[in-house]
């Protein structure tokens, strides 16, 4: 097949709301729905403006959006957050946007309405997604988005938060939901359609256990992981959610021996986390190349209110890969190959020269570096925490005698 890319950024948990002057503690949100933009730095949509000019950063095809526009069901939240998620597609030059619900989009717990989905419902706008992509998102809680070159699978992991028993365990409201009767209608339409595109799935909650850092055990997608196995069985090429607010990237190993990349994609401008587990705001842009087999890259930027946005090393890694078709000890080789016979290289030229280096998952990157420097080579990092120069230190010994 021939090869096709598709770069899409990512952009997740807004929580937007207007914010509260009188009570601080109330404000879940950097991104205000009153909040004025004469100090750039100090709004996430305004100085991402800058950082598209001043980084050079690359347009993108689609925007995905995992849900949670506004903070608590809040009406003007989530008319602000649509508006400022298209902004930010106008900002990011991308064709078409693709959203899905957060469990804060929904009055479940029936504080403002009567009927859980009025609000999102109402807003028009083209919200979640425009009328020929919508399907059956609404009534059954999945839709597919089928394209020349990709297919999306978005899921409506709210589709059960309709009403608020007393079980803290077995509330529709804290956990996601999808039906097994709708994942074997899923499986019949890949059945079906199981062709070469890219293969995304879209959705709010994650789809398999992320209880780290005291973040809660019992949200998950009911049934997710069953999910996942069909996706495997169709290699599926991505997924993304929402919901944490902690950014977290790897593969999770489904029933048919398919890893699929699976990225949790932190908030946008929620604050919550910030005090509570440590992690800032963050939005990504994924690429991925296809062709006989998949691979690619994640550049991530996090947003603090003081310093704007900026691709620096915090917490969660500025650059990864994924997809890497070769063992670490043959990539080791090639490496040796190249600086073997001089004091230094740029890591950039490496990969450059050996294409599979540039694809390599967080731990494949954490063994090549320990199998390296058991055979005396050395590295310096930028401040996206990404190898910069490689030194052959046996090399420095032997001509230098230290």
């Amino acid at each position: 097949m021939k090869e096709i890319k598709l770069r899409f950024a990512i952009v997740s948990d807004l929580h937007c709301h207007p914010e509260d002057l009188n009570n601080y503690k109330n404000n879940a949100t950097l991104l205000f729905t009153d909040k004025l933009r004469n100090i750039s730095k100090e709004h996430p949509v305004e100085n991402l403006k800058e950082l598209k000019i001043n980084d050079s950063i690359e347009d993108v095809d689609i925007l995905l959006c995992p849900g949670d526009f506004t903070n608590q069901s809040n009406k003007q939240g989530l008319i602000s957050g649509w508006d400022f998620t298209f902004e930010i597609s106008e900002i990011l030059k991308a064709k078409s946007v693709y959203a899905t619900l957060g469990n804060h989009d929904i009055d479940s717990r029936n504080t403002f309405t009567n009927y859980s989905f009025s609000f999102p419902k109402g807003i028009k706008k083209s919200f979640p997604l425009n009328d020929n992509d919508i399907g059956q998102f609404w009534n059954k809680g999945f839709t597919f988005i089928e394209r020349d070159e990709y297919l999306i699978l978005v899921i409506n992991s709210t589709h059960y938060h309709t009403h608020d028993p007393k079980d803290p365990i077995d509330n529709p409201n804290v956990k996601g939901k999808i039906d097994r009767g709708e994942i074997e209608e899923i499986e019949k339409f890949l059945k079906k359609n199981n062709d070469d595109k890219i293969k995304i799935m879209l959705c709010h909650h994650h789809p398999k256990v992320h209880s780290r850092n005291g973040l809660g055990e019992h949200d998950f997608i009911e049934n997710g992981e069953e999910l996942l196995d069909v996706l495997g069985k169709y290699k599926f090429d991505f997924i993304v959610h929402g919901h944490k607010h902690d950014p977290w990237f790897g593969v999770h190993n489904t029933t048919s021996g398919y890893k699929i990349p699976i990225l949790s994609a932190g908030s946008f401008s929620a604050k919550e986390q910030i005090s509570h587990c440590y992690k800032v705001n963050y939005f990504h842009i994924v690429e991925i190349r296809k062709a006989k087999s998949t691979n690619g890259t994640i550049r991530t930027w996090n947003y603090k209110a003081t310093d704007g946005w900026s691709n620096k090393m915090e917490s969660f890694l500025p650059f990864t890969g994924f997809g890497n078709s070769e063992n670490i000890e043959s990539l080791v080789d090639k490496i040796e190959k190249i600086i073997s016979l001089k004091i230094s290289k740029k890591w950039s030229e490496i990969v450059e020269e050996i294409d599979n280096l540039e694809y390599l998952l967080p731990e494949e990157v954490e063994e090549l570096f320990t199998m390296m420097e058991a055979k005396e080579y050395s590295f310096t990092k930028n401040s996206q925490n990404y190898p910069d120069l490689i030194y052959n230190n046996r090399l420095i010994r032997e001509k230098h005698g230290c």
